[in-house]
C-alpha cells in the first residue's frame, strides 16, 4: 500500500521555495517540481538551487574530516562542530576545558585551509611544537639573532603560508605583521592576548579591518547604551562597516574578559568572548598524605609532569628522581622529555611556568603529580590597586561581621569598576596594622 499525502506545506520546499508535501519532507527530499529523483538529493547537486550550497558544504566538511583522520585519527564530535563554523566562515570563541583538543583542532585547521594563516600561541614551547608539526614559519626566543632577523624579513615580505608566534610577538612586532592580511587566525589562550586592549585592535587589523571600521564599531557600542534613542543612527553606522572574509577563532579554558574593547568582536565578527563553564572529564584526582612520589612514578611509568612549589624544589626533585633511577629533567630542558629521553619533566606549579600552560602532547603526557597543594601568593600591600580585589576576596572570611559586610560591598564595587579606591586602600591599611587581625 502506497503512502498517502496528508498535508501540503505552502512555500516550504527547502530547495526552490514552492509548495511541498509532508511525504517528501519525511523522506528528506525537495518537492517533485524541482527534484524528480528518489535518491539523496546531493547525488544530483548540479540541478539543485538553494540546496546546492548545503551539499557543497557537506562535501567540504567530509574532506576536512578525512584530512583530520589522516593526520591524527577520528575527530571528536565537538571538533566537527567547530569545523562547521570555520568552514562557514564564522568567527567564534572556543571555550572548553584543558585536554579536549582545542590546540589540536586549531593546528589541523590551519594546515587544511588555504590562504595566509596565523597561530598565536601562549609559549615558545608550544610555538616550537606546533611549527614543527605543521611546517610553519616560527618566531620564538630560542632562535639565534641571525635566524630571528631572517624570520622577521620573511614575515614583512609575506613569504609564508602559516605563521606561528607567541602573543608577545604580536605586541612587540606589530609593525612587521601589519603588512599581512590573514584568512585564518587561531588564538590559543586568548586570556594572555587580551591582557592588552591594543591587541584586540591589532588582531582586527590583521583580518583586514581598518581604523575607520574599528572607530565606527566603537561608536555603535557606545550608542547601544540607549538603543531606543539611537537605533536609526546605529543602523546607519553598521552599513558603513565593510564585511571582511578572515576568520578568527579564539581558544581558552576559562575566559573572563573585562575590557570594553572586547565588544569589538561582537560588533565586527558577531561573537562574544567571556563565557566560562564547568564540565566533567574522565580524570582521577588522588591525594596522598605521605611522600610516595618516587614509588608512584616507578609504578605508573613515564609520561609524568611533576609540579613543585618553588624553583629550588625543581632542582631537588630532579636530583632525587635521577638518583632513584628515574630519568628526569627540568622544565628548561623540556625538549628532552618531548624526545623521549626523559620519563619525567619537573616544573613549578605557577601559571607563569611554561610547563603549566601551552603544551599539546596528549600522546606523551599520561599523568600529573603535584608535590604539594598549589598556592597563589598575594602580598599584603596597598601599593597596587589591582591587588585590592584578590586581597578582599581572600581576607573577608576571617573578618568580623561589620568588616565582612564592608569587604563584600567593596568586592561588588571593584567588579563593577565603580569603586572608591582611596576608601578601600584606607580600609585595608587599617586591617593590616591591626595586630589582632
Amino acid at each position: 500500500m502506497s503512502e498517502q499525502v496528508r498535508a501540503i506545506y505552502k512555500s516550504s520546499c527547502p530547495n526552490c521555495g514552492e509548495d511541498i508535501s509532508d511525504l517528501r519532507l519525511r523522506k528528506g527530499l525537495p518537492c517533485s517540481k524541482c527534484y524528480n529523483f528518489a535518491e539523496y538529493y546531493c547525488k544530483h547537486k548540479e540541478i539543485l538551487k538553494n540546496l546546492r550550497n548545503y551539499c557543497e558544504f557537506n562535501e567540504e566538511l567530509r574532506k576536512f574530516i578525512s584530512f583530520f583522520k589522516k593526520k591524527i585519527g577520528d575527530p571528536w564530535s565537538l571538533q566537527i562542530s567547530w569545523a562547521r563554523r570555520v568552514l562557514l566562515g564564522r568567527s567564534f570563541a572556543l571555550v572548553a576545558p584543558t585536554g579536549v583538543g582545542k590546540t589540536t583542532f586549531g593546528t589541523i585547521m590551519a594546515q587544511y585551509l588555504k590562504g595566509k594563516r596565523y597561530m598565536i600561541l601562549p609559549s615558545k614551547l608550544l610555538v616550537e611544537q606546533v611549527s614543527k608539526r605543521i611546517n610553519a614559519l616560527a618566531y620564538h626566543s630560542e632562535l639565534t639573532k641571525k635566524k630571528k632577523e631572517e624570520v622577521k624579513k620573511k614575515i614583512e615580505a609575506g613569504d609564508f603560508e602559516i605563521l606561528a608566534t607567541t602573543s608577545m610577538f604580536l605586541w612587540k612586532n606589530f609593525d612587521i605583521l601589519k603588512k599581512n592580511t590573514f584568512d585564518f587566525i587561531f588564538v590559543d589562550d586568548v586570556d594572555s592576548v587580551l591582557k592588552r586592549d591594543k591587541n584586540i585592535d591589532r588582531i582586527l587589523y590583521l583580518l583586514g579591518y581598518t581604523q575607520n571600521d574599528i572607530s565606527l564599531a566603537m561608536q555603535i557600542i557606545r550608542l547601544k547604551s540607549n538603543w531606543e534613542k539611537n537605533k536609526e543612527r546605529i543602523e546607519e553606522l553598521k552599513k558603513k562597516i565593510k564585511k571582511r572574509k578572515g576568520v578568527l577563532v579564539v581558544s581558552s579554558a576559562t575566559t573572563k574578559v573585562k575590557s570594553r574593547r572586547a565588544k569589538l568582536f561582537s560588533e565586527l565578527l558577531e561573537f562574544e568572548v567571556g563565557t566560562t563553564f564547568l564540565s566533567m572529564r574522565n580524570i582521577e584526582d588522588i591525594y596522598f598524605r605521605d611522600q610516595r612520589i618516587v614509588k608512584l612514578i616507578k609504578d605508573l611509568g613515564g609520561g609524568c609532569l611533576l609540579f613543585t612549589l618553588s624553583k629550588g624544589e625543581v632542582e631537588e626533585w630532579v636530583r632525587i628522581l635521577n638518583e632513584s633511577g628515574i630519568k628526569a629533567v627540568r622544565y628548561e630542558e623540556f625538549e628532552k622529555f618531548e624526545q623521549g629521553k626523559a620519563e619525567v619533566a619537573v616544573g613549578i606549579a605557577s601559571v607563569r611556568n611554561p610547563m603549566a600552560r601551552g603544551i599539546d602532547l596528549p600522546h606523551l603526557i599520561r599523568y600529573v603529580i603535584f608535590t604539594g597543594v598549589p598556592k597563589f601568593k598575594i602580598k599584603l600591600s596597598t601599593e597596587n590597586e589591582r591587588s585590592f580585589l584578590p586581597l578582599l576576596i581572600n581576607l573577608r572570611d576571617i573578618m568580623q561581621d561589620k568588616d565582612r559586610e564592608k569587604a563584600e560591598r567593596y568586592i561588588y564595587q571593584l567588579k563593577g569598576k565603580k569603586a572608591n579606591i582611596t576608601e578601600i586602600r584606607n580600609f585595608l591599611e587599617v586591617k593590616f596594622k591591626d595586630r589582632e587581625f
